[in-house]
């Protein structure tokens, strides 16, 4: 199971994008919040230069106290910037539900079109 924290109130919550069931704050209303959501939860890849690794609880629990306790969390506005630019090509990237249906009824359109039209002559003859 995921853990993350609310980056407003420092509460735990299940996802990093979930509402805040503490203070209502719902992270997937800006980029900016969705990223700093993202950085405040264990499905975090943080990338140094010794490796890899994921947030651990303990330091979110650590960090979620202290926004608990009133002291506001520095982000790295860099790490910020490049989480919002994949999340923008992420959105560009996939494929639009609404265009996959219109080629889906193009594609059954055309063959029962077809077919109607070829019993229509078949009858009519």
């Amino acid at each position: 199971m995921s853990f993350a924290i609310c980056i407003a109130c420092g509460r735990e919550k299940s996802e990093p994008f979930a509402p805040c069931t503490f203070c209502g704050l719902c992270p997937e209303s800006d980029n900016v919040a969705m990223a700093k959501s993202l950085m405040f939860s264990d499905q975090f890849l943080v990338l140094r230069d010794c490796g890899e690794y994921h947030v651990s609880r303990a330091e979110l629990e650590r960090i979620a106290e202290r926004i608990r306790n009133g002291q506001p969390h520095v982000f790295d506005d860099r790490v910020i910037s490049d989480l919002i630019w994949q999340k923008v090509q992420l959105d560009r990237d996939k494929p639009r539900f609404a265009s996959g249906m219109l080629q889906l009824a193009l594609w059954l359109f055309v063959p029962v079109a077809v077919v109607w039209l070829l019993v229509f002559l078949v009858e009519s003859l």
